[in-house]
């Protein structure tokens, strides 16, 4: 007996209408648990910062800690209100499938080319870092979510990074949110650099919490699971064996030793005879012995 891997039968994909209703239904959830969750961690943003700035002895980074937890206190509510604005809009976009239009750098003119800001440079880094810790983190949800959307969207091979509600969505979206803040680009950026030391495992349940609520639509497709193949006895695969040799024109394979005892017709592997049997192989088939052409001579006493 062997196993291999069979697909669940797959659900029905619903009509455009309830896909589209669907899909808000999930967009609506991240959201909304999304807020609740930053909500959090800005506030441990804030304790991050206020003890940064009671252990360093450094009187501009001292300054720099407190005035960025300043702007978080004081711009709270507004970056909160542009993050959720910002992350409906990137979510439906990327849901209707429009792209954000990248510069072809081949047609530009050398003349014209300056040099990148080395903080925007820094901020793609910190971005990016963020995206593969969140990615990481909730991988295993990610999987199932990426098969739930990709079913609803027509696309069964849906990757992460083209997932409408991937975690490189909430982090864009809170980038262009912190943007916002009127405040000094080095305290934003300082702010964004403790979100990549602060805690985002709760992001995973928020995943998870979308896994249950598709599959409670019965919209989930089923992951690959083993399944039992029975392959018949030794006695029925070699058979099946020769077989298919003697078609290729191949030798039949050796026949098992059996056992001499008669009416015993077991194979060794199968042998449940007493130990002190002797195993024989089938006899090869030779032509019969010819009788001797000398003669015997008797001599009388």
């Amino acid at each position: 007996m062997t196993l291999q891997t069979s697909t669940e039968a797959q659900p029905r994909r619903p009509p455009p209408r309830e896909t589209a209703k669907i899909l808000s239904d999930c967009r609506d959830l991240a959201v909304h648990r999304l807020l609740l969750s930053f909500s959090s961690t800005l506030d441990k943003i804030g304790d991050m910062l206020m003890d940064r700035a009671g252990r360093t002895d450094i009187r501009e980074e001292q300054q720099l800690f407190l005035d960025a937890r300043g702007a978080l206190r004081g711009e709270r509510a507004n970056l909160m209100a542009e993050f959720e604005q910002k992350l409906r809009k990137l979510i439906d976009e990327r849901i209707s499938g429009k792209e954000e239009i990248k510069a072809d750098f081949s047609k530009v003119d050398a003349n014209k080319l300056t040099l990148v800001d080395t903080s925007s440079m820094d901020e793609s880094v910190i971005t990016g870092n963020i995206i593969r810790v969140v990615e990481n983190l909730c991988h295993d949800e990610l999987m199932s979510f990426n098969r739930g959307v990709g079913h609803l969207l027509g696309k069964p091979d849906l990757s992460t990074e083209a997932n409408p509600l991937a975690p490189a969505t909430i982090v864009d979206a809170f980038t262009a949110a912190l943007k916002g803040v009127k405040t000094e680009n080095r305290i934003k950026f300082q702010i964004l650099k403790e979100l990549n030391q602060a805690p985002l495992s709760e992001i995973n349940s928020i995943y998870a919490d979308l896994n249950r609520h598709l599959q409670n639509m019965q919209v989930m497709p089923g992951a690959g699971r083993p399944s039992i193949v029975n392959k018949g006895m030794p006695g029925e695969r070699r058979r099946a064996d020769g077989a298919k040799a003697e078609s290729a024109g191949a030798p039949m394979p050796p026949a098992p030793p059996t056992c001499r005892r008669s009416r015993c017709r077991a194979s060794a592997a199968q042998h449940r005879c007493t130990p002190s049997h002797r195993w024989r192989r089938h006899p090869p088939v030779t032509s019969p012995a010819r009788p001797s052409s000398r003669r015997r001579h008797c001599t009388r006493a």
